[in-house]
């Protein structure tokens, strides 16, 4: 496994559907985008540690 930073503008946040039926929980899709063409898409569940308690919001 290979881990990268990645950093940009969050231009998109979408629900993450789990479960076999789609259900949709905690869990989020941030579309990132660096200014550069490169797009990243998260997934953010309810265990993940955001630096300093940040509040992310789309632009």
């Amino acid at each position: 496994m290979n881990f990268f930073n990645f950093n940009g503008i969050v231009t998109m946040i979408d629900d993450f559907f789990i479960g076999q039926k789609n259900e949709v929980g905690c869990y989020k899709v941030l579309t990132v985008d660096n200014d550069y063409g490169d797009i990243v898409n998260f997934i953010v569940k309810p265990t993940t540690y955001f630096v300093d308690h940040v509040v992310i919001r789309k632009r």
